[in-house]
């Protein structure tokens, strides 16, 4: 690995967002192809990258749900992608 190399964690949960499903392949090939290891486990994550979606509330509120979660579980920052960004700003001060 190199030197200033991470360890990330991708979920998407369940949202089957075909545009998020694209981005996050990208954004895990990039990783992958610049040295970071993609890992399983919230607890041995330096970064989490949670595909959010906000198109349906239902959605939103999973998507919140991953957010508190890997909040209050794991130690690593959480990154997030996807249309919450738009739609609701205050959910990276309360988790991000």
């Amino acid at each position: 690995m190199k030197k200033n190399s991470f360890e990330v964690m991708l979920d998407t949960g369940n949202i089957q967002c075909r545009s998020g499903n694209i981005d996050i392949n990208r954004i895990k090939q990039f990783l992958i192809n610049n040295g970071h290891r993609i890992v399983d486990s919230p607890q041995a994550a330096d970064y989490i990258i949670i595909n959010s979606c906000s198109v349906w509330e239902s959605l939103e509120n999973e998507t919140t749900s991953l957010f508190k979660r890997y909040h209050k579980n794991s130690k690593a920052s959480i990154i997030s992608t996807g249309c919450i960004n738009k739609s609701n700003r205050e959910i990276h001060k309360q988790y991000g």
